[in-house]
C-alpha cells in the first residue's frame, strides 16, 4: 500500500499485525510504530500520540527508541527542546536493540540540551552517546543510521 501510497490501509494494515503477530513482540511494536508514523504523516497527531504509546509496553528496544525519537523530533522542530528532553527519558530502553537505541536517544538528548542552551551538558551527552557506540559490535552498529545520529551530536559541541 506504501508504494501505491495509500497510506490509510498501510497503517490499517500495519495495526492488523498486532492480531496476527502478538507474540512475536518485536515485529509487532514494530507495526506499531510504522503505524503511528503513517498517523503523523496523514496529519492526525492525536492517532500518532495514541499508537506511539502503544509501541512501549513490548519492550522491543529499538521501536521503543525511535517512537521516543519521533516525539522529540516533532518538539524541537517547534521549538520545544524541554518537552523533547522529557519524552526522551520517559520510557526505559529495554530488549532487543535497546544498545542501539540508547546511543541513538543519548545523541538526541545532546541535541536538545544544546538547543535548550545547556552546552556542557550537550557536550557530556554527545560524549555518551560516543561512548556507547563504540561499545556496539559491528552488526550493532549498522542498524537505523545510528552512527550518523551519534555524529550529529558531535557536530553540536
Amino acid at each position: 500500500y506504501m508504494a501505491t501510497n495509500q497510506q490509510q490501509l498501510a497503517m490499517k494494515t500495519y495495526l492488523r499485525m498486532t492480531d496476527v503477530y502478538e507474540p512475536a513482540y518485536n515485529e509487532v511494536a514494530y507495526s506499531v510504530l510504522m503505524a503511528a508514523r503513517l498517523a503523523r504523516t496523514l496529519g492526525d497527531e492525536q492517532q500518532a500520540k495514541t499508537l506511539y504509546a502503544r509501541v512501549f509496553p513490548y519492550g522491543y528496544g529499538l521501536a521503543t527508541g525511535a517512537a521516543l525519537r519521533d516525539q522529540a523530533e516533532k518538539l524541537l522542530e517547534a521549538n520545544k527542546p524541554e518537552e523533547a528532553i522529557r519524552v526522551l527519558t520517559s520510557e526505559p530502553l529495554v530488549g532487543e536493540g535497546a544498545k542501539q537505541a540508547q546511543a541513538a536517544v543519548t545523541a538526541f538528548l545532546a541535541v536538545c540540551h544544546y538547543r535548550a542552551g545547556r552546552a556542557e551538558i550537550a557536550k557530556q551527552k554527545a560524549l555518551e552517546a560516543q561512548r556507547i557506540f563504540d561499545a556496539l559490535s559491528k552488526d550493532e552498529k549498522g542498524f537505523s543510521g545510528i552512527a550518523e545520529q551519534v555524529q550529529f551530536a558531535q557536530a553540536c559541541i
